[in-house]
């Protein structure tokens, strides 16, 4: 399970579906394959980058409608940036949130690095900026640095999303939006700032659907070191997503095809089920939940678990986290200590 503290945004002014001509997702899909290349590559980079995935059937049944849920559309992104406020399941008007990861695996007289990261939230709930950067613990470690800036239209919806590497002046990636988002169709470019063009970047496009009562986001992503990659999100009517099905084809052009399905109980995920591709359970995992709706137990069909503490403020957002995973032993099938991480929120509220 990889390791990330998910940054949260409230977004304001979002709207459902409004009524349109009616275009079912049956007449839709033949338009879903989409190719982006460079024209500056070379001919046999061309040729990847042209080889076609299988696309993602989206119900027949469903119907078009416009992107305009950008907490679902950027809740999986190419920056690792969450937008839901659920995620962290923070209470409370904040102004900053201060969190310093501790690593540690289960091997004496090793230590990874320490990892600090800030958020910084206007009034309204809106992310201002987040900074993140790995702590020195020896003289040969990377002390790398990242800083996201964001800016919003008047409607405060992500205009403008700003990535600086390092203590670089001008920023290393660009995230903008070049349609409307009442429009059926919404593109997202990761472009370099110094270059004319996205060419050293992602494109992703979404386009969307409704199908009784659920909200369905296609995301299409071209990515020159990751090649073509094509997602489908259902959410359903609680904004909690339900069902994720991926495609994506590497340089050596490996189709892959991947699909979860999530369960809840009362609002809260209490399983994640991941599926062949004839629909049929091939692992899965359980959850627990504590009072506050935080996770306390993640259990693997083969045993392997992920255990949670924490301690909580008097809002009941919670300042101490510590993530304790056990996984089998191969030499011996005994469920083991495999690692320990220690997560600690410093919290301020106007």
């Amino acid at each position: 399970m990889r390791q990330l503290i998910l940054i949260l945004l409230s977004i304001c002014s979002l709207f459902p579906c409004k009524a349109q001509k009616t275009v079912t997702a049956s007449q839709q899909n033949k338009n879903e394959n989409f190719t982006i290349y460079d024209p500056k590559v070379s001919d046999d980079l061309k040729k990847t980058y042209l080889h076609q995935i299988d696309s993602i059937t989206v119900p027949s049944d469903a119907i078009l409608c416009p992107c305009n849920r950008i907490d679902l559309l950027l809740a999986n992104n190419e920056l690792n940036i969450n937008y839901t406020l659920k995620d962290l399941n923070l209470k409370g008007s904040i102004k900053n949130i201060t969190t310093t990861t501790h690593p540690n695996i289960a091997l004496p007289g090793i230590s990874l690095q320490n990892t600090i990261e800030e958020s910084l939230f206007s009034k309204t709930n809106l992310l201002l900026q987040s900074k993140s950067r790995k702590i020195k613990q020896k003289p040969n470690d990377l002390e790398l640095y990242k800083n996201f800036v964001f800016q919003y239209n008047d409607k405060n919806l992500p205009a403008k999303v700003d990535l600086y590497l390092l203590d670089s002046v001008q920023p290393i990636i660009r995230l903008t939006h070049v349609y409307d988002y009442n429009d059926t169709l919404l593109k997202l470019i990761l472009i370099n700032p110094n270059e004319k063009t996205n060419s050293a970047g992602s494109e992703i496009n979404f386009k969307c659907w409704q199908q009784n009562g659920n909200y369905l986001i296609l995301q299409n992503i071209f990515n020159p070191q990751k090649n073509k990659e094509q997602i489908l999100f259902v959410y359903n009517a609680d904004n909690n997503l339900i069902r994720k099905e991926k495609n994506y084809i590497d340089r050596y052009k490996d189709q892959q095809h991947t699909i979860i399905k999530y369960f809840y109980e009362k609002k809260r995920l209490i399983k994640q089920s991941y599926l062949s591709n004839s629909e049929k359970e091939s692992s899965f995992v359980t959850i627990k939940n504590d009072a506050y709706g935080n996770i306390i137990k993640e259990l693997w069909e083969n045993g392997d678990y992920n255990a949670y503490q924490y301690k909580y403020d008097a809002k009941g957002n919670w300042i101490w986290k510590q993530k304790t995973v056990y996984e089998k032993n191969i030499f011996n099938q005994k469920i083991e200590l495999s690692s320990k991480t220690t997560f600690e929120n410093q919290i301020e509220y106007y």
